[in-house]
């Protein structure tokens, strides 16, 4: 089992049934980066389904193909929800395009805290 993956684009890691990611620091993420950070998140989940919290502080662009990627069942697979951190004008501007235009087929939603994002999850953990 994969307790943790710390690649150059994302740090991944299951801590109490959640799936966390980090994004790295000015970031660009393109298709072959979001498959990449999906095949991480994937092993890190042991293929079972859980809760994700992923932060985006440190995503300066992502491109239509990766943002459209990550929106898709195929990315999403293993994910029953989605709480996005961020900090930021430009991770919350690019965390409310996904959102609108993309629609993830999951429950999903912008936070700027932690905390509140956890709370949100707990509805949607499974044991």
């Amino acid at each position: 089992m994969v307790q943790r993956i710390d690649s150059e684009y994302l740090t991944t890691w299951l801590e109490d049934d959640i799936v966390y990611g980090v994004c790295k620091r000015n970031l660009e993420i393109n298709l072959e980066i979001a498959k990449l950070m999906v095949a991480d998140r994937i092993l890190v989940s042991n293929s079972k389904t859980r809760p994700a919290l992923i932060d985006i502080s440190g995503v300066v662009a992502i491109d239509t193909k990766a943002r459209k990627f990550l929106a898709s069942e195929q990315s999403i697979r293993y994910i029953n929800a989605g709480a996005i951190i961020v900090n930021g004008i430009i991770p919350k501007y690019l965390g409310n395009i996904y959102l609108t235009l993309d629609r993830p087929p999951i429950p999903a939603k912008i936070f700027n805290n932690k905390d509140a994002a956890l709370a949100w999850l707990e509805k949607y953990k499974t044991f």
